[in-house]
């Protein structure tokens, strides 16, 4: 299983080198790529900013990585929409791969969440971009006029980025597959990858998607959006992935009683387990989103004055690390802990994870598949376990003392009277 987690370093302190671009900073570093805030310098004094993903050293020969790193490139190289990140270029640099794409200043919706600082209005507003975009990718053709049918298949807070004007971003079509592209169903048939508290409950039973899958993952969004926690996130993969086949949704105005009747209906439907009660596509979903937004009277002026508000803070309800305050444009491979992607794993092993755990059997159980990374009780916690057992067996010894005494004072205080008789 791969557990990796966004990591941040601090700026390098010098600019390196690679191909026409100077590596400044790096944001971050996933399973297949580094991810870098770049400088492209021109003819008298152009600057241009960017973000370059640079494919890891050590996968530089490995041809399975080249594909992977080659039929992302393919995809986004087609997506050209307002709400999706722009890719700039693909290319090689001494045999290492890299894509260069726009670099968007703000806060992504997981940052947002954890700040405390969404509101349904804004819930809406930006969830109705995000699915215009979707509606968009799946609508793409090929040059011979055929509908691809992209599939994003990894939608989540941390893929959806808001900057500092307001806009909206979907990020991340690194794991996207084009429903009618040859090379995609080749390479990806039978396997599926993304997160499992996002994924449809079709997806983990093996069924083939199509665009209501991620419907069904804009709807998870759109409640933790609205609820302000996890929907689905069990203690391990196991149990997330239960949870995601039972499908049963709490009422979001149950948890946030700001939430208008209007989005409870809208995210109960997302999120239908029968994917035939779902919204047909993204634009369906998009128009009920942009009804929400206007009635509300919420737009990119107030959506800014929320993304500023947001300062890095601790972690909680599972929404991972902070991070830092100025994000960056597509990070694709890098999530923070609690929304781990998967590997490329069967279908039939994914069903069989959900269906061990629906029958009360732990995943790490199950030898042929590992689906947890250990997890530690923390230090404070053991200390507070001990303090408790050690006060316990105190009290009990107490007790016992206590009993002990109180017969030997009953007994001399019996024997007493007699010894004082005369005989």
């Amino acid at each position: 299983m791969n557990d990796e987690s966004t990591t941040v370093d601090p700026p390098t302190l010098r600019p390196e080198a690679f191909g026409k671009y100077e590596l400044l900073e790096r944001l971050g570093r996933g399973g297949m790529a580094d991810v870098w805030r770049a400088r492209v310098v021109g003819q008298s004094g152009f600057q241009h900013t960017v973000v370059v993903k640079r494919i890891l050293p050590h996968l530089v020969s490995d041809e399975k990585a080249r594909l992977l790193f080659e039929r992302e490139a393919r995809v986004v190289s087609r997506l050209s929409h307002a709400h999706i990140v722009q890719v700039f270029e693909f290319g090689e640099v001494k045999g290492e791969y890299y894509l260069a794409m726009e670099l968007v200043e703000g806060q992504d919706i997981a940052s947002m969440i954890r700040a405390g600082v969404l509101t349904p209005a804004a819930a809406a507003y930006v969830l109705r971009d995000v699915c215009r975009a979707l509606a968009y990718a799946y609508g793409v053709r090929a040059d011979d006029g055929t509908p691809l049918r992209i599939l994003h298949r990894d939608v989540s807070p941390s893929n959806i980025m808001v900057g500092y004007d307001g806009s909206v971003r979907l990020l991340d079509f690194g794991i996207a597959k084009a429903l009618a592209d040859p090379r995609d169903k080749r390479t990806m048939k039978g396997t599926i990858r993304g997160k499992f508290g996002y994924m449809a409950p079709e997806i983990i039973e093996g069924l083939d998607p199509d665009q209501r899958a991620d419907v069904f993952s804009v709807g998870v969004v759109l409640h933790e959006m609205l609820s302000g926690r996890r929907l689905f996130h069990g203690t391990t993969d196991a149990e997330t992935l239960a949870q995601v086949r039972r499908a049963e949704i709490p009422l979001p105005s149950a948890l946030n009683p700001d939430v208008p009747r209007a989005l409870d209906q809208i995210c109960l439907r997302a999120l239908s387990r029968d994917r035939g009660q779902r919204f047909s596509g993204g634009n369906e979903l998009a128009d009920l989103l942009d009804d929400v937004a206007r009635e509300l009277h919420f737009g990119p002026t107030q959506m800014a004055a929320l993304v500023v508000r947001v300062r890095p803070a601790e972690a909680v309800l599972g929404f991972g690390d902070p991070g830092p305050s100025t994000l960056t444009g597509n990070t694709s491979d890098l999530h923070p802990a609690g929304e781990h992607p998967t590997e490329r794993m069967s279908t039939e092993a994914i069903a069989r994870l959900a269906a061990r755990s629906q029958s009360g059997v732990h995943a790490d159980e199950a030898p042929s598949q590992k689906v947890t990374a250990e997890r530690t009780v923390p230090v404070r916690q053991r200390a507070s376990s001990l303090s408790y057992l050690v006060a316990g067996v105190l009290c009990g010894v107490l007790i016992v003392v206590a009993v002990v005494l109180g017969r030997m004072l009953g007994e001399a205080q019996h024997d007493a009277p007699s010894q004082s008789r005369p005989r």
